[in-house]
């Protein structure tokens, strides 16, 4: 077959032999095999497809399709549609993004990581994320303004997020003044703006496969996740692809309307 997929419709029931092969899979090549299927057609509206039982398990602690959610330079810097994110770098764990942003990157310049072992949003309060199942991140902005206008750019930047889980999941999710975004009165990501050296690093933390039991209860306000809103998984990267067009978006927008 030349390594070529299967096309049942074309193929005869008999050909040099009187019943029809049938491909036994082994449980270990699910996960190889989500992969291909994922990786061959874009799926709307973002949100993984339920194969078997995999979203359901992770929904309650179990395995999750890691395979195919990958926020590597490679997955995501094909699928961008605007400037921010073109300079990213990846790490698969720090204590902070909001620390690895050096001055002299461009704006739009952008930090993601697998897991923060320090994060923190505003007042200090600890971001809780389990490693590999949320989207964290921090952008580098140069905003042309006086300073006394600096603190909207939070309620830009939570705008910019509500309208990106919106578009993915089909969620509605609202801003919560001045920094969080909620789910049904739940909190689903948080945002956190620190002005420094004459930029703005914007950091941006969003729940998307964290499960019902891992998310934190020792918090201001219950949280919750994407997938336990939904019962399916996220692509991370497609998210951040999502809500990186929609920041640029809105952070030029309020530019603009300042100038005037």
């Amino acid at each position: 077959m030349c390594g070529k997929p299967l096309d049942t419709r074309r193929m005869p029931l008999t050909e040099g032999c009187q019943s029809p092969a049938i491909a036994v899979l082994r449980s270990s090549d699910q996960n190889r095999i989500t992969q291909l299927l994922v990786g061959q057609r874009r799926l709307a509206p973002g949100v993984l497809p339920n194969l078997t039982a995999f979203a359901q398990r992770r929904l309650h602690g179990g395995p999750s399709l890691r395979p195919v959610d990958s926020l590597a330079p490679e997955a995501l810097l094909p699928r961008l549609r605007g400037t921010f994110g073109r300079d990213y770098d990846y790490v698969d764990s720090t204590p902070s993004t909001q620390l690895l942003l050096e001055p002299g990157a461009p704006e739009g310049a952008v930090v993601a990581a697998g897991e923060q072992t320090a994060g923190r949003g505003r007042l200090g309060r600890r971001w809780f994320a389990p490693a590999g199942t949320s989207l964290l991140f921090s952008v580098q902005l140069f905003p042309q303004i006086t300073s006394a206008r600096l603190p909207e750019l939070t309620g830009v930047a939570a705008r910019a997020c509500a309208e990106a889980i919106a578009a993915m999941t089909g969620l509605v999710a609202e801003v919560k003044h001045p920094n969080d975004v909620l789910v049904d009165g739940r909190k689903v990501a948080g945002i956190l703006a620190e002005a420094r050296e004459g930029r703005v690093v914007l950091g941006i933390g969003i729940n998307v496969n964290v499960a019902g039991p891992d998310l934190p209860t020792d918090v201001d306000r219950p949280a919750t996740s994407l997938l336990v809103e939904t019962g399916r998984e996220t692509d991370r990267a497609e998210l951040l692809v999502e809500m990186l067009d929609r920041l640029e978006q809105r952070y030029e927008e309020w530019q603009g309307a300042v100038e005037r």
